[in-house]
């Protein structure tokens, strides 16, 4: 039979839990000045009044602000590849219909979700962007299509993954300054860096 709980298991459980709630409240407090201001004009003390903790509570959870936008920029973009792992496990096999539900789902994240837009934009020409992170997924795919015969294998794939992510980056930055991109716009580009023989667009498009 399991064990019943003592009242020392209960306290570190709320206190594990109370840890955790301070934790994410000077994250998300962060992601939203990140957003509104920009990384250069966010200090500590920015921080920890947006989410209405004690200065020194900061320091309790992060040795610096540096360390704590690493790690936000980290969680976003593990959930952002979680996001696309799980899109590729239910695509058809196709790398351009991949690659298609691939723009789309970040064109789509960019019109609806505006703090996550402004935060990428913000964030994307700092240190602490995970450079290639676009590339590296954009690749695997680029590489599955040179194998079913649908984009150009020139050797230049990597240069092609990085043009590609750069053509992403543009569009969510477009967005956030409020201009209306086409999914197909956006997505014909893509095809152009990746070689693509004889597809579409508007055949590929998941839309």
């Amino acid at each position: 039979m399991p064990k019943e709980p003592q009242d020392s298991d209960v306290t570190v459980s709320r206190r594990t839990r109370k840890r955790q709630a301070v934790h994410e409240a000077l994250l998300l407090a962060l992601f939203e000045l990140i957003s509104e201001r920009g990384v250069n004009a966010v200090v500590v003390g920015d921080i920890t009044e947006r989410a209405d903790v004690a200065p020194n509570t900061f320091y309790n959870h992060f040795e610096s602000r540096d360390a704590a936008i690493e790690e936000l920029v980290d969680d976003m973009l593990d959930a952002h590849h979680a996001a696309l792992t799980e899109l590729d496990a239910t695509a058809v096999d196709s790398a351009v219909i991949k690659l298609s539900a691939t723009v789309d789902r970040v064109l789509e994240a960019a019109r609806t979700t505006p703090k996550w837009t402004q935060f990428m934009a913000n964030i994307f020409e700092t240190p602490f962007w995970r450079r290639g992170h676009f590339a590296e997924q954009v690749e695997a795919v680029l590489k599955l299509g040179q194998q079913q015969g649908t984009f150009t294998d020139d050797g230049r794939t990597s240069a092609r993954a990085a043009l590609i992510a750069a053509q992403i980056r543009a569009a969510i930055q477009l967005i956030g300054d409020g201009h209306d991109l086409d999914n197909d716009l956006v997505l014909s580009a893509c095809l152009h860096h990746a070689g693509s023989h004889e597809v579409t667009p508007g055949s590929a498009s998941s839309n």
